[in-house]
């Protein structure tokens, strides 16, 4: 299958994943890194990303690994991709290829609104409340799906 499907979360830096996902004495300036490693996408509120600044998200794309993406809340401000290594993605909620899932998310509906929306070429599926136990219920789906 020739789509490109990603999974992540809203945000990396989740308190909750202290000792859960992160190991309870990694820095937390190594979380990206790590976060990057275990996943390939993460989407960003406008309010999150204007607050770094351009200077903070080169940094960040250079902390994550090659094959990462940053989904960046579209707002009314402009952003290039200098030196950002076409690893941004300015994208509204609303977007098509954004899916998004919680804890609560039903997998059988999850698979066929995958199948609906793969026609976009890339996906996005993205964890609302960043629940660890269904994403990763989600990658074994995707496993399963073939993809």
């Amino acid at each position: 299958m020739s789509a490109s499907i990603r999974i992540g979360a809203v945000d990396w830096r989740h308190p909750a994943w202290t000792g859960a996902f992160y190991p309870d004495d990694m820095p937390e300036e190594w979380r990206l890194s790590y976060y990057s490693g275990q996943y390939n996408c993460v989407f960003l509120a406008a309010s999150d990303w204007r607050a770094v600044g351009s200077d903070g998200l080169r940094q960040w794309c250079d902390e994550a690994h090659a094959r990462f993406v940053f989904l960046l809340e579209e707002d009314a401000g402009t952003l290039s991709d200098g030196g950002l290594d076409g690893k941004i993605r300015l994208l509204s909620r609303g977007d098509a290829r954004l899916i998004w899932f919680d804890a609560h998310s039903d997998l059988k509906h999850l698979a066929e609104a995958i199948c609906v929306c793969v026609e976009h070429g890339e996906l996005f599926l993205i964890s609302r409340d960043a629940d660890l136990a269904q994403m990763d219920r989600v990658n074994t789906l995707l496993e399963l799906m073939g993809y």
